[in-house]
């Protein structure tokens, strides 16, 4: 269109007037129609978004909810005092972090050869993570590593040891303090050495009642929630429950007798 000439109205005729005549009908016809528009998108609900929820997992007769971060080891069964049936596991990364090695000369409790660097040091893990046991802690006052029965009261033993306060742990019954536990340098190549005692530390010990039957020890609970800007154990700790299925739990004192009973004498006829 020649730029000399008067643009030519809308509502007028001619080949010239078409293509601002539509463009001025589509402005007029948005301007009119977006606020019905944005109206009705305000009248409609938020659609809520549920929170991912973490695996569940069953181990010794327990199940829990784990954060996939997280991942438990192959459950071990032993006997504890009295012969009370013991199952027990740990909670680990579900990637191991690499391991920070050092060197250690002789001044510092090392051993030859100096220039191999690779000590490293062991976490805080005198006992596991998680231990289930077929007992009542108020009656039976069975030990459950790192807790001790003593002069009518629960113990973490340490120097100056008070008894512990029966208090509750997400709704369950329980005896919670820290637990004094010793750290160690250790070396990842050489096999021949004497590892380097690093100090001692505290961690986070509970004693509950879980069930009527069955009672948990946790030493170290993974932490799984920055809830209020505090690391905690949230998740697991709070969904800890018996599974229902009570092959999988630790066997009572009798059954273990029983078990061992049987044990000895199929190997007898075996012979």
């Amino acid at each position: 269109m020649n730029p000399a000439l008067p643009m030519a109205h809308p509502m007028a005729g001619g080949s010239d007037a078409c293509v601002p005549w539509v463009a001025w009908l589509c402005l007029h016809l948005a301007m009119a129609l977006l606020p019905g528009v944005v109206a009705a998108q305000a009248g409609k609900p938020a659609v809520a978004t549920s929170p991912v929820l973490p695996p569940t997992v069953m181990a010794c007769g327990l199940a829990f909810e784990l954060p996939v971060q997280y991942r438990i080891t192959r459950p071990r069964r032993t006997e504890g005092s009295g012969g009370m049936g013991v199952c027990a596991f740990d909670v680990v990364p579900a990637i191991n972090p690499p391991k920070v090695l050092e060197c250690k000369n002789k001044d510092e409790g090392g051993s030859p050869p100096y220039n191999v660097c690779d000590w490293t040091l062991s976490g805080v893990t005198d006992w596991p993570t998680v231990q289930v046991a077929r007992t009542r802690i108020e009656v039976d006052h069975q030990p459950m590593e790192p807790f001790q029965f003593e002069g009518g009261v629960w113990l973490l033993p340490k120097v100056g040891a008070e008894a512990l306060v029966r208090t509750r742990f997400f709704g369950k019954r329980a005896y919670l303090g820290e637990a004094v536990a010793g750290s160690t340098w250790y070396r990842t190549r050489i096999k021949k050495y004497e590892s380097i005692h690093a100090g001692v530390g505290s961690v986070d010990a509970v004693l509950m009642q879980l069930t009527p039957q069955l009672a948990v020890v946790l030493v170290s609970p993974p932490t799984d929630s920055s809830e209020g800007g505090l690391e905690a154990c949230r998740i697991f700790c709070g969904s800890l429950r018996a599974a229902g299925r009570p092959a999988d739990e630790p066997s009572s004192k009798g059954a273990v007798s029983a078990q061992g009973a049987a044990r000895g004498s199929s190997r007898a006829n075996s012979n």
